[in-house]
C-alpha cells in the first residue's frame, strides 16, 4: 500500500491522484486501475505502436487548453507545438457554444476504476462531456468515455446528456457524437471488464 506525498496528490471526494506516475487510490489509499490501464490490461488498447513523443505533445496541448479555458493562458508561455492545436481548439469552441464548466477532473467509480474527464460544459440546455484527442482515434475510445460518463454521473451527481470525442489535428478538428444507446452498450462491457479485472486480481495466482 503507497501512502502519497502531499506535494504529489489532487485529492476529490474519495480519490487521490498521484500526478506524477497518474495513478489512482481511493480513500483507503488502496490503488485502483485508470481506464486506460484497464484497457491495456485485457489487451484492448495497445500503444506500443504510439509515435514516440505523442503523450508528451499531448500533454502539452491538454495544458495550453486548460489554461485557456481557465482565462490564465497569458500568464503562461506554450510550447510551440501546441499552438496549432490550440487554436483548432479556440474554433470548435466558437462553432459548437460550448461553455465549460470544468477540466481535468479525477474520479473513481466505485466498482473500482479511475478515470479524467477532459471537459464538461453545456451547448445550449445540454450538459455534455468530450474526451479529446490529439492523435489517432481507436475503438476504444468509447469505452473510455463511458467510463468517464460512469464516474462522473456516480460521483458528481451530474446526469450527462451527451458524450462526444474531439479529434484536434494542426489544421482541423473532428467532432463526433456517442449515441446513447450505443453509451449504454459501453457502460455495460466497461462494467464487465472492472467486475473481471477484481476477480483476475482476488484469484489470480500471478501478481
Amino acid at each position: 500500500m503507497l501512502l502519497l506525498n502531499d506535494k504529489t496528490r489532487s485529492i476529490h471526494g474519495k480519490c487521490i491522484f498521484d500526478k506524477e506516475s497518474h495513478r489512482y487510490f481511493n480513500h483507503e489509499n488502496i490503488e485502483v486501475p485508470a481506464i486506460s490501464n484497464l484497457l491495456k490490461h485485457f489487451g484492448i488498447l495497445d500503444d506500443r505502436f504510439y509515435k514516440p513523443g505523442s503523450a508528451q505533445k499531448g500533454t502539452y496541448i491538454h495544458a495550453a487548453i486548460e489554461l485557456y479555458l481557465n482565462g490564465t493562458l497569458e500568464n503562461y508561455s506554450v510550447d510551440p507545438v501546441a499552438l496549432p492545436y490550440l487554436e483548432q481548439f479556440k474554433k470548435w469552441k466558437e462553432l459548437s457554444n460550448f461553455e465549460p464548466k470544468y477540466t481535468e477532473t479525477h474520479l473513481i467509480h466505485s466498482l473500482g476504476f479511475g478515470v479524467t474527464p477532459d471537459w464538461r460544459g453545456t451547448t445550449g440546455n445540454q450538459l455534455i462531456l468530450v474526451e479529446g484527442k490529439t492523435g489517432g482515434v481507436r475503438k476504444w475510445i468509447k469505452l473510455q468515455i463511458a467510463a468517464q460518463k460512469m464516474a462522473v454521473e456516480e460521483v458528481l451527481k451530474e446526469k450527462i446528456d451527451q458524450c462526444y470525442y474531439l479529434q484536434l489535428k494542426p489544421n482541423g478538428f473532428v467532432f463526433r457524437d456517442i449515441p446513447a444507446q450505443e453509451s449504454k452498450v459501453n457502460a455495460s462491457e466497461v462494467e464487465a471488464l472492472v467486475k473481471a479485472f477484481w476477480v483476475q486480481r482476488k484469484y489470480g495466482e500471478k501478481d
